[in-house]
C-alpha cells in the first residue's frame, strides 16, 4: 500500500520530531545508520517509515542480552536476606532474560527456588513432593517464612515474665 503525500508528510514530521526530541545522539545515530535511505522493503516490513526508523534506533540503542551469561546468573541465584516473594519476583524477571522455552520457564523457576531457597526445611519439604509445581514451591516457602516470622514474634512477646501478682507487689 502506497502512502499518500499527506501521510508521507505526517510521517516525515514524526521522524523530525523524534530527531529533535532525541537530540544530537539520536541525530548522529540516524545519520550513521543511514536511516534516511531505508529501502521500500524495510519500510513495508515495519508498516511505515517512522516505524522502520524507530525499530532500527531501538535495536541500535537497546542493550543486547547474552543468553548464556543470563542463564548462568539465573542458575547461580540464591535467596539472600530478601523475603521469598522478592526472591521469586527477581527469578521471574531474570528468567525472561534467559529466553527459556515458555513450556519450561515455570519449571526452571521452580527448580531455582528449590535450589536457592534459604530455608533448608522448606527445601526438604519441596523435595518430598514428586509433582511439585511452581505454585507449590512458592506456597511452601511463603508458608514456612510466615510461620517462622510469626513464631519469632510469639516467642519474643510471650517470654516468661513476672506474673501480674509480682508486678502488683502481692507476692
Amino acid at each position: 500500500m502506497q502512502a499518500t503525500d499527506s501521510e508521507r508528510r505526517s510521517i516525515d514530521r514524526k521522524i523530525a520530531m523524534l530527531l529533535t526530541c532525541g537530540g544530537d545522539l539520536v541525530i548522529d545515530s540516524y545519520n550513521a545508520l543511514k536511516l534516511g535511505e531505508l529501502t521500500e522493503q524495510e519500510i513495508a516490513a515495519a508498516d511505515t517509515k517512522y516505524d522502520a526508523v524507530l525499530n532500527r534506533l531501538d535495536s541500535h540503542f537497546c542493550e543486547q542480552t547474552n543468553e548464556v551469561f543470563e542463564r548462568f546468573k539465573f542458575r547461580c541465584r540464591k535467596q539472600n536476606d530478601e523475603v521469598i516473594s522478592k526472591f521469586v519476583t527477581e527469578l521471574k524477571i531474570s528468567a525472561k532474560l534467559c529466553n527459556f522455552d515458555i513450556s519450561e520457564e515455570s519449571k526452571m523457576i521452580r527448580d531455582q527456588i528449590v535450589y536457592g531457597v534459604r530455608d533448608e526445611e522448606a527445601r526438604e519439604e519441596m523435595l518430598k513432593n514428586k509433582n511439585l509445581t511452581l505454585n507449590d514451591a512458592v506456597g511452601t516457602a511463603m508458608v514456612r517464612e510466615t510461620a517462622k516470622s510469626q513464631a519469632k514474634v510469639y516467642k519474643d512477646e510471650h517470654t516468661p515474665t513476672e506474673s501480674h501478682q509480682e508486678r502488683e507487689g502481692n507476692i
